[in-house]
């Protein structure tokens, strides 16, 4: 009887084990959306952790208040580069910023067309928060890829790598053939 048990259980983790790796097999084409489902989590969890420290803190700054912390000031396209984002993307986040008197905003002397953005005292009070929270999301990761074992952040960077030598149109379109 333990016999028959132990194979009906072997044979049922083999069975689930073969569905899960179909299904996987299925899903891996929809990566996008398994990614984007990870980072909406992240981003609300995000969301719901800056506004327990402080109400006006919004996981989208976190980057470039961490970089204002250390190098005082930056420009719009500065910012852009910086968080790998649009000028338009930055710029509004730099204006959602000044809203609530994070950053301050300066003319650039020798060019009017560029403006500086710098901490406030308001900004300058959120760095070691945001310090925290930075630490807190690393050990996060950390724990996670200990958990899994797989380095997601490197997986994606190499994915990230791969398609800007090759895109995903042009990839997807070369397997249609």
């Amino acid at each position: 009887m333990v016999l028959a048990k132990t194979l009906q259980k072997n044979v049922s983790c083999y069975v689930t084990s073969y569905i899960d790796d179909q299904k996987m097999t299925e899903q891996r084409s929809y990566l996008a959306r398994h990614l984007r489902m990870v980072s909406l989590q992240m981003m609300e969890a995000g969301a719901d952790i800056c506004s327990e420290l402080d109400p006006d803190l919004k996981p989208t700054w976190l980057s470039l208040i961490s970089g204002l912390g250390q190098s005082g000031r930056t420009t719009v396209m500065d910012a852009a580069r910086e968080m790998n984002v649009s000028h338009v993307h930055a710029q509004n986040i730099l204006k959602a910023m000044k809203t609530v008197d994070v950053v301050s905003a300066t003319a650039d002397p020798d060019d009017g067309r560029r403006t500086f953005y710098a901490l406030t005292k308001k900004g300058l009070q959120l760095v070691p928060k945001v310090e925290k929270i930075r630490d807190a999301m690393g050990a996060a990761v950390d724990d996670i890829e200990k958990e899994t074992g797989a380095d997601l952040f490197a997986a994606v960077a190499s994915f990230r790598q791969a398609l800007q030598d090759k895109d995903w149109t042009t990839r997807v379109k070369g397997n249609l053939k």
